[in-house]
C-alpha cells in the first residue's frame, strides 16, 4: 500500500501532513478518535453511516476497505477522509468507517483499544438475506446464489460475535438491529448518540453526499437519497426454508452474543431515565 502512495506526490503529502497533524491534536489534548460500524451488507448501515456522518462530530462516507492491523493504519483511513472530502483538517471528534466484510478484518489489538469506538449493526434474517440477492440483482452480479448468500450471512455474524468477545468491554462497544434504527429510531438514535456522548442529538433526516447511492461505497439505491428515515415496504425474496433455518439460528446467536456483550438500546435509555431522575432529585 505505502508504495501505491509513494508513486503520487499528492497522496504522499497528505501522508506527511497527517503525521504532523496527528501530533499537533495530541498537543493541543484533543486527540482524533474513531468510530467502527461493524456490520454485514443490507443491514441498514450505510443509512446508518450517513445519520452518523451528518453529524458535526463525526466524519465518514462509507466503506473505506481498509484492512487494520496496527494503529497505522488508521492512518490510512483519515488521509482517504481527507482526499474524499478534499480537506486538510478533520476537526471531527470521530472519524468513522464502515466495515462489512471479512477480508478488511480488525486486529485484537485495535478492537480493544479505547481509542475506537465499535458499533454493531445485524438485520434478521430474511428480509436481510432478500435484500442481500436483490443488490447483487441490482448490480449485476448474477452469480450470486441464495447460498452464496446464506453463507456469507452466517459467516459474518460469527465474526461480529467473535469481535465481541474480543472486545470484552461494554463501555466500547453497542449493539442495535435494523429493526431497532427504522421502527423505534428515535429512542435507538437518542441512546446511540448518548454513548458516542455528542453534543448534538442524531436525527432521522440526514445530509448526502457525492458517495451517496453508489455501490461499493454503500448502498445504491434511490431510497438511501432521500434524505430520511422511511420505511419501504421491500420485496422479500423466498429463501429456501433449510437455509432460512441455519441463517435464524446464526441470526439469534449473534442477537444473544452482542447483547451480553455491548450496550444496548435499553441498557443506555435506563441509565439516562436513572441519571435525569437524580438531577431532579438534586
Amino acid at each position: 500500500m505505502l508504495l501505491s502512495y509513494v508513486k503520487s506526490p499528492l497522496r504522499f503529502a497528505y501522508i506527511v501532513y497527517r503525521s504532523a497533524y496527528y501530533r499537533w491534536r495530541k498537543i493541543r489534548g484533543a486527540p482524533q478518535n474513531f468510530l467502527f460500524l461493524l456490520s454485514h451488507m443490507r443491514s441498514g448501515s450505510s443509512l446508518l453511516v450517513h445519520i452518523l456522518n451528518s453529524n458535526d462530530e463525526i466524519i465518514g462516507f462509507g466503506e473505506a476497505h481498509h484492512e487494520y492491523q496496527s494503529s497505522s493504519d488508521l492512518d490510512w483511513l483519515v488521509v482517504d477522509q481527507m482526499r474524499f472530502w478534499r480537506r486538510f483538517k478533520l476537526p471531527e471528534r470521530y472519524v468513522m468507517d464502515k466495515i462489512v466484510h471479512d477480508k478488511y478484518g480488525v486486529s485484537d489489538s485495535l478492537l480493544k483499544s479505547n481509542d475506537i469506538k465499535k458499533l454493531f449493526l445485524i438485520r434478521e434474517p430474511q428480509r436481510g438475506l432478500s435484500s442481500i440477492l436483490m443488490a447483487a440483482k441490482a448490480q449485476g452480479l448474477t452469480d450470486w446464489t441464495e447460498q452464496m448468500a446464506a453463507d456469507y450471512y452466517r459467516t459474518r455474524l460469527a465474526s461480529l460475535e467473535r469481535y465481541a468477545e474480543i472486545i470484552g468491554n461494554k463501555e466500547g462497544a453497542f449493539f442495535l438491529t435494523h429493526d431497532q434504527l427504522i421502527n423505534d429510531s428515535t429512542r435507538t438514535l437518542a441512546a446511540v448518540g448518548s454513548w458516542l456522548n455528542l453534543k448534538e442529538p442524531l436525527g432521522e433526516r440526514y445530509k448526502v453526499h457525492k458517495a451517496t447511492g453508489r455501490w461499493g461505497v454503500g448502498d445504491g439505491s434511490d431510497n438511501i437519497k432521500i434524505g430520511r428515515i422511511i420505511k419501504p415496504e421491500s420485496e422479500v425474496i423466498e429463501i429456501s426454508p433449510g437455509l432460512l433455518a441455519e441463517a435464524s439460528l446464526a441470526y439469534e446467536q449473534c442477537y444473544k452474543t452482542l447483547s451480553g456483550l455491548c450496550s444496548t438500546v435499553d441498557e443506555i435509555t435506563v441509565a439516562a431515565v436513572t441519571d435525569s431522575t437524580k438531577e431532579v432529585a438534586r
